[in-house]
């Protein structure tokens, strides 16, 4: 499942249109992920996950179980310090699968960072001066030489690969003439572009066709991420739910407008198939 930067800010609008809302239960889902209950006027579920083949933020139908009866380290410094807080806002890292989920409690503010990034996910508690107070995964300096990430340190963000090109700083000129004999279109665009996630690279692929010029990438470029967002889901020839994303999806035989992206990934979660089978190990 591709939880990719473009799903998270279409997510994070849809959050932020039922915030403020005071956090009222925390509980560890799984060693890996936490529920919290929030109310703002009436009750609903979040669920973060820093699970490596899943990882997520999710509002739930249901309300969240507690499946692991050891209290963790994270889990009882979100409960003392979220618990009776106000989730006043949702902010996105530019570009990142990176959420920020800002606390506000009497006077004190606190911030949950949710990066959703493969095996690299993790939540992260920080206080109001952006050190951290507890991570789900701590990782010392023997794991990552680059970022530690551990109590009474100072928060950092994860190193941008070196090889990829911001998209507003995209010249597409260069980018196709970078382009190897025989790879795929989609393949270029994932693998050179931040922010540009194996489904979004399909789409613009779909989208171009056969006439691969600068100012035609240009354009759907800005349809895909400058429109209004338009979820859907992606159904294949044999109607097999294949993908999901905030914008209608040309790269499948089908796509099916849904009401939110939440919405979305659920019935993915419950029916989906990798479009990639391979790509998805």
């Amino acid at each position: 499942m591709n939880i990719d930067y473009l799903t998270l800010a279409c997510w994070k609008q849809e959050l932020n249109q039922r915030l403020p809302a005071r956090v009222q239960q925390v509980v560890q889902v799984t060693e890996l992920s936490i529920g919290m209950e929030c109310y703002a006027g009436k009750r609903f579920n979040l669920l973060f996950s820093a699970e490596n083949q899943k990882p997520r933020v999710l509002l739930l139908p249901e309300k969240n179980r507690r499946g692991v009866e050891k209290q963790t380290p994270f889990l009882l410094q979100v409960k003392k310090l979220l618990r009776g807080a106000v989730l006043t806002e949702v902010t996105q890292t530019p570009w990142e699968r990176i959420l920020r989920f800002h606390f506000q409690h009497g006077e004190e503010t606190f911030t949950l960072i949710a990066e959703l990034m493969g095996r690299y996910s993790n939540l992260i508690l920080l206080d109001g001066g952006e050190i951290i107070l507890e991570a789900i995964k701590r990782v010392p300096k023997r794991i990552n030489r680059y970022r530690e990430v551990l109590p009474k340190r100072a928060y950092e963000l994860p190193p941008v690969p070196a090889n990829r090109i911001p998209p507003e700083e995209v010249d597409w000129e260069y980018l196709l003439g970078r382009r190897e004999e025989g790879q795929k279109l989609a393949k270029l665009f994932s693998g050179s572009l931040l922010a540009v996630s194996p489904t979004v690279a399909r789409e613009i692929a779909a989208r171009v066709g056969d006439e691969v010029i600068p100012d035609r990438l240009d354009q759907i470029f800005l349809d895909i991420y400058g429109s209004k967002f338009q979820p859907s889901l992606g159904y294949d020839e044999e109607n097999r739910l294949v993908a999901f994303a905030p914008y209608p999806l040309i790269q499948c035989t089908l796509s099916k407008p849904v009401a939110s992206i939440n919405e979305a990934i659920l019935e993915y979660l419950t029916h989906g198939q990798p479009i990639d089978s391979y790509a998805e190990a």
